[in-house]
C-alpha cells in the first residue's frame, strides 16, 4: 500500500499533525510492517 511512493506512516504523520493514541497505535503497526 504506497501513494506515490510514500509509506502509510508518513501518510498519517502527515495527516495527523498531533496524532491521537490511536492513531500512534495504528502507526506502530504500519510502521513495523514497513521495516520488514
Amino acid at each position: 500500500m504506497r501513494f506515490q511512493n510514500k509509506k502509510v506512516s508518513d501518510l498519517l504523520k502527515n495527516m495527523y499533525e498531533t496524532p491521537t493514541a490511536n492513531v500512534k497505535e495504528q502507526l506502530a503497526i504500519y510502521e513495523a510492517k514497513e521495516s520488514k
